[in-house]
């Protein structure tokens, strides 16, 4: 496993939320993919990152019946961020 370290603060990152759902966008609307993933925080400066990508993604824009179930849990992890204020769902949009 790889140990994120922090540039500015020099410190190793602590672990953040984990099993987060990043929504890679194609052209930054259509959704193309859904990873998992794990979030690493700075336990001096706040920072964070995104990392702990899985090997394969849970669902691509190929494979309806498996973007349909991932939307679906994506929908109980918004609620979960509505409960905690853990932000659960991020988007990846390239530039």
């Amino acid at each position: 496993m790889n140990r994120p370290v922090c540039v500015k603060c020099e410190v190793v990152m602590r672990m953040g939320p984990m099993g987060v759902y990043v929504i890679e966008l194609f052209q930054g609307v259509k959704i193309c993919r859904i990873w998992s993933a794990d979030v690493y925080e700075c336990p001096k400066c706040g920072f964070s990152i995104i990392g702990g990508w899985g090997n394969k993604p849970l669902a691509n824009n190929f494979d309806d019946k498996r973007m349909r179930e991932t939307n679906a849990a994506m929908v109980e992890a918004k609620k979960l961020t509505d409960v905690d204020g853990i932000k659960r769902i991020f988007y990846w949009r390239e530039k």
